[in-house]
């Protein structure tokens, strides 16, 4: 039996690496990219990979995710070479919160998913450096909070009234809570 627990968790292990192989060729990707993306409509937030920074920040949520749960691994690969690489995205999803903001758009969904990955890198970048991410207080400085308060009515409904966008907008609060105390 114990043959058999060696062999899952050499499987493990080696998933993990994998798992790194392939963060590693995104950062490496993503580093050589330009700071904005050339391509997409004239009213679209830029990105830096896609046209889209909205199609960014729900990517960016996804790797911070999976640096986030490799991290978790104490046995894990080291995985300080991250860190530039999601406080870039960190960065990206910044700029482009930031210039949403400046045209009003405070409660868009657009603001939720960018907000959500910073919280998100931010927190893959803590925990990777050996902090305990503070989701909470992440969901403060990055105008998460402020985002359910001016976004969500009364009846709990997020402003844009469907029931598509109010699932889109709850994952990505949920998301960029993950592991936060209730």
């Amino acid at each position: 039996m114990v043959a058999g627990s060696d062999q899952e968790e050499a499987g493990r292990r080696r998933e993990r690496r994998e798992a790194v192989a392939v963060l590693r060729r995104y950062a490496e990707h993503y580093a050589g990219l330009p700071r904005t993306h050339t391509g997409g409509d004239d009213w679209m937030l830029r990105g830096r990979l896609f046209h889209q920074a909205l199609t960014e920040a729900i990517w960016a949520v996804n790797i911070a995710h999976a640096a986030r749960t490799l991290a978790a691994h104490p046995d894990g690969p080291g995985l300080d070479e991250f860190v530039p690489f999601l406080e870039s995205l960190r960065e990206a999803a910044g700029a482009a919160r930031g210039e949403l903001l400046r045209k009003g758009d405070a409660r868009s969904n657009y603001a939720a998913w960018l907000a959500a990955a910073e919280i998100s890198c931010r927190c893959a970048a803590d925990l990777i450096g050996g902090s305990e991410p503070d989701a909470i207080g992440l969901a403060q400085e990055y105008g998460l909070a402020a985002h359910m308060r001016t976004a969500v009515h009364r009846d709990g409904w997020e402003w844009e009234a469907s029931t598509y966008y109010h699932l889109f907008v709850l994952h990505a609060y949920l998301l960029a809570l993950r592991g936060a105390r209730p």
